[in-house]
């Protein structure tokens, strides 16, 4: 998908509303119905952007085995569902008072971004226990029924609203997207085992067996064998151990 440059035009509603966004031309997100069905381009003329929250133009998305297990009825899922949750792009909006990086540096209008998956409300009992990934009012991109006031809620459009309290990552501009988009799913996942996995064993120099060369197994191959561990890799399927 290309994205040409366009310029939001903000509207000013009623500061209690938010700051209302409209792109020209409109945003367009990419609508499954269910199962069976095939995406429908649909499209968002405006967003009203919340106080912390951001509108992102998105570079490239990229397509998760989730992603691919819910539209084959595998997973169950709400619809209708603007699916993907590893993506790339540029700021070109903010709510008032801005968003922040996970440093609690200030976004600014242009940015490359990454973000998370999931955006925990900060306030309940497992978010104060330090267990964010746990929050019991949990939304995660990509995984939550299209609704109002947050329709270009996945990846799989041209655009991303930001919700305020998402961890969000400001990426370099010589990164390729096709390293840059997995980092919310994948490659977040995979770092977060190596890490914990290192914490019991040192990986230089350790033996790690990977069963799976899916995106995860190849990810793991890659950041372990950096690590200076000897990487074995196990798949039943011959294109994939050859990958």
């Amino acid at each position: 998908m290309t994205i040409k440059a366009v310029t939001p035009r903000v509207v000013e509603p009623p500061a209690s509303l938010g700051m209302g966004v409209s792109v020209y031309p409109s945003a367009t997100a990419m609508v499954w119905q269910g199962e069976g069905h095939p995406h429908e381009a649909v499209a968002v003329p405006g967003v009203r952007l919340a106080p912390g929250d951001a509108l992102v133009a998105i570079e490239l998305a990229t397509v998760c085995g989730s992603d691919v297990h819910t539209v084959l009825g595998h997973r169950s899922a709400p619809t209708p569902l603007v699916l993907g949750h590893e993506q790339v792009g540029r700021v070109i909006a903010l709510g008032r008072g801005g968003a922040k990086t996970t440093d609690g540096r200030r976004v600014s209008i242009g940015e490359r971004v990454v973000w998370s998956v999931a955006v925990p409300c900060g306030r309940c009992a497992r978010c104060r226990r330090g267990l964010p990934q746990k929050c019991l009012n949990l939304q995660k991109y990509g995984h939550e029924r299209m609704r109002r006031g947050w329709e270009l809620s996945g990846g799989f459009a041209t655009h991303t609203h930001i919700l305020d309290g998402t961890p969000m990552v400001a990426v370099p501009d010589d990164l390729p997207a096709e390293i840059l988009a997995p980092a919310s799913c994948s490659t977040a996942t995979v770092a977060a085992a190596l890490e914990a996995a290192s914490a019991i064993v040192p990986l230089d120099g350790a033996l790690v067996l990977i069963a799976g060369a899916g995106m995860l197994g190849l990810t793991a191959a890659a950041m372990a064998t950096e690590a200076g561990a000897r990487v074995v890799v196990t798949d039943p399927v011959p294109e994939r151990r050859q990958a």
